[in-house]
């Protein structure tokens, strides 16, 4: 927003800025779930330095996609926050939050993997609800 300058070089001289306002940047809600995600990260990165290479590079791979999934969905909360607080805004060109959670299904899809069960096991990890699925796990 424009403000009129007052200084003591003004042509109209030192009178103070009528209606001046400051604006406050805008808190994001629930900016502490991007937090748990953060820490949810060194699950995959602890237990990688315990086996061989292949576990190390999985997960690595899954703590990293896992803090770049923290900090996409994060900046788009802040994006969204940003957004709400104007009137009149565009919206974001790119939809952060939702990469965030395409990242996450990626994280914890490689960290399945990481159990040497190939992909089949983390693909159908969402389906297993109820007794009928109970003939698809050992």
């Amino acid at each position: 927003m424009a403000e009129r300058f007052g200084g003591k070089y003004s042509p109209s001289g030192n009178r103070p800025v009528e209606g001046a306002r400051t604006e406050a940047t805008p808190r994001p809600i629930g900016l502490w779930r991007c937090t748990v995600l953060f820490l949810s990260a060194f699950l995959f990165l602890f237990p990688a330095f315990g086996d061989g290479p292949r576990e190390i590079l999985m997960g690595l791979a899954a703590g990293g996609l896992l803090v770049l999934s923290a900090f996409t969905t994060r900046e788009g909360l802040m994006a969204e926050a940003a957004f709400n607080a104007r009137k009149l805004a565009r919206r974001p060109a790119f939809p952060r939050k939702l990469a965030g959670a395409v990242l996450t299904g990626g994280a914890l899809a490689v960290g399945g993997v990481i159990a040497d069960l190939g992909l089949v096991y983390p693909a159908l990890m969402p389906c297993r609800r109820g007794p009928a699925s109970d003939d698809l796990w050992p």
